[in-house]
């Protein structure tokens, strides 16, 4: 039985790979979850697979500078949000973000957002050092490469996100 696990597991990790884009994680906007220099692999963007979901960290053209970008899922389409003093109200209700890293005190800038049918907001972890949705608004699906599922170096902090 333990080596059809294993099979099981490497089959996974080997599709996975396969199927997978490698991207370098610049900056800071997404510590501590990713830290600069990370090496990390993104899903491939397949139609008909699951649609993105909040909490899912992506990769996406960045509509400043065309370059590709890593961040948080924070709203999705049809939703109504607020940031404010740091916290983020979806419809009306504070959500819960453990990964976030708040700005230092005075640094918060407040948005909203009414999100359209096809688009997502996206916020860096490091609220303090961090440019997305709130300097480029929300992302429309289709600038969505793919989602982070795996972190491969440094070593000491490889494994599945």
């Amino acid at each position: 039985m333990r080596l059809g696990l294993r099979l099981a597991r490497f089959t996974y990790l080997f599709i996975g790979l396969l199927a997978s884009r490698r991207l370098r994680v610049v900056g800071h906007s997404m510590e501590p979850f990713l830290r600069d220099g990370d090496l990390i692999l993104i899903t491939r963007r397949v139609p008909g697979r699951r649609p993105p979901r909040r909490g899912d960290v992506v990769a996406f053209r960045d509509p400043l500078t065309n370059g590709t970008s890593i961040k948080r899922i924070c709203g999705l389409p049809g939703e109504s949000l607020r940031l404010a003093e740091g916290a983020l109200i979806v419809q009306g209700e504070t959500l819960p973000e453990p990964y976030a890293m708040p700005g230092r005190e005075g640094e918060h800038r407040d948005m909203e957002w009414t999100v359209g049918a096809d688009e997502y907001v996206l916020l860096g972890d490091n609220r303090g050092d961090s440019r997305d949705s709130r300097a480029f608004g929300p992302v429309r699906r289709s600038a969505i490469m793919g989602r982070a599922w795996f972190r491969y170096a440094p070593a000491d902090r490889s494994g599945r996100l």
